[in-house]
């Protein structure tokens, strides 16, 4: 059975949320809000499960809902070697053989449309947006290891590709937690007034932060495990010391 934190529940939603009757639901807001997201941004350190996750409800949209995704890394050598294998494990995990066939760089969908499209943005003659942004009838891009991309405006310019009227128009990042100065920090945290950790939606987009605690434990091994819990006791310390303690600190950290 998979096991997946209830804070990716959203991802596999959304697209249900068309098709929902919001007078006979509890959560109204919830569902009315799905109905508008636009962009999903993914945030989380190692064991957050994060690629995981995306990479199962991918397969879900695919399979269930018409999707035609494309998935990128700003830089990828080979989807075949890499991605691929790792799409294939979650398409067996979820017993979706039969409806998601894969070559070299996709899968293509057996009894609709759908497909996943695997492309690297930066390739050994320089970067591949201008090529990418001019790609057709996809609804969902997909950009893994987000902390890679360099600026906004070369993400936007393949985001305002995905237009098309069948289903929900869909925009993913994932990535480690942004640093202050990343672009991603600045337009879709400091300029929203979101906060980093945030898990919900706001202006048509929805943030999901998991850490290694939303994994299960069994996933992690133990001296793993052990570094996360004594990284966190220790950060705990810093953060209940006063400036002279600090100074200290560091150094025993």
């Amino acid at each position: 059975m998979i096991k997946l934190s209830s804070k990716y529940q959203p991802l596999f939603d959304i697209p249900k949320a068309r098709g929902v009757d919001i007078s006979k639901v509890n959560n109204k807001k919830y569902w009315e809000e799905l109905k508008t997201v636009h962009t999903i941004i993914v945030t989380g350190g190692r064991y957050s499960v994060k690629s995981f996750g995306v990479s199962l409800a991918a397969c879900n949209w695919s399979v269930y809902y018409n999707h035609r995704i494309l998935f990128t890394r700003y830089t990828m050598i080979s989807a075949q070697d890499s991605i691929i294998p790792e799409f294939q494990e979650k398409i067996n995990l979820l017993n979706l053989q039969e409806f998601l066939k894969g070559t070299k760089d996709r899968f293509e969908g057996t009894h609709n449309q759908s497909k996943i499209v695997f492309k690297g943005i930066k390739t050994s003659s320089g970067n591949m947006t201008a090529n990418l942004k001019s790609l057709k009838d996809f609804s969902c891009f997909i950009l893994d290891e987000g902390e890679e991309m360099p600026d906004f405006s070369s993400w936007e310019k393949i985001s305002l590709s995905i237009r098309v009227t069948d289903v929900q128009n869909l925009n993913v990042i994932i990535m480690n937690p942004a640093t202050k100065e990343h672009w991603v920090y600045e337009h879709f945290f400091e300029e929203k007034g979101v906060i980093e950790g945030y898990n919900g939606i706001k202006d048509g987009v929805l943030y999901i932060h998991t850490t290694y605690k939303d994994c299960p434990r069994e996933y992690i091994p133990d001296s793993i495990y052990k570094k996360f819990t004594d990284a966190e006791k220790d950060y705990e310390v810093y953060l209940n010391a006063d400036e002279q303690q600090r100074e200290v600190l560091p150094n025993k950290i």
